[in-house]
């Protein structure tokens, strides 16, 4: 199939570079409370010109590129909370996290290299939330995986773990 077609192939049981045999066991984005939060903070500023009114008859071009200026901020947030997923497979874990428009980051680490794993809930908020941080440490020469905001971090955590001892 063509690769401009690709889009369209698209399933939740698959990724870019599986392994043969590889199954998808879940993907997981952040937690969707940083979602709201960003629409709440940008539907502030949004409405903010609209409280200096007599300032907004008198700049409406002005006010006009701030909204698209907003509107282009909005959109590319949701864009890298979409593109920014957390992956296990029954052969490895994968994260790929996209930190600007042209530019990505993507670790992973194989089920049985895994050595520990470190679940942190570092706040009221997050253990309110259900969210928190989960690092994965790997043999190997200081390789560690850091995952922040997922919801359910231990339910997360005994997945993983499910999913290695299965493999072994």
């Amino acid at each position: 199939m063509f690769s401009q077609f690709k889009i369209f192939t698209f399933s939740k049981n698959s990724f870019e570079n599986q392994l043969p045999q590889e199954r998808v066991i879940f993907i997981q984005r952040r937690h969707p409370v940083f979602v709201f939060l960003s629409l709440f903070f940008f539907l502030f500023l949004f409405f903010l010109p609209f409280f200096f009114w007599h300032w907004f008859l008198s700049f409406l071009f002005l006010s006009t590129i701030y909204w698209a200026f907003l509107w282009i901020l909005f959109s590319s947030n949701l864009l890298f909370y979409f593109l920014s997923v957390f992956i296990v497979t029954n052969k490895r874990v994968i994260k790929i996290e996209s930190q600007g428009f042209f530019k990505y980051q993507r670790s992973e680490a194989f089920l049985d290299k895994i050595q520990d794993i470190t679940v942190k809930i570092e706040d009221p908020l997050a253990t309110f939330l259900n969210f928190g941080k989960i690092e994965i440490q790997t043999a190997g020469t200081n390789v560690r995986l850091v995952f922040d905001y997922l919801p359910s971090p231990e339910e997360i955590k005994e997945e993983i773990l499910k999913a290695k001892n299965e493999k072994l």
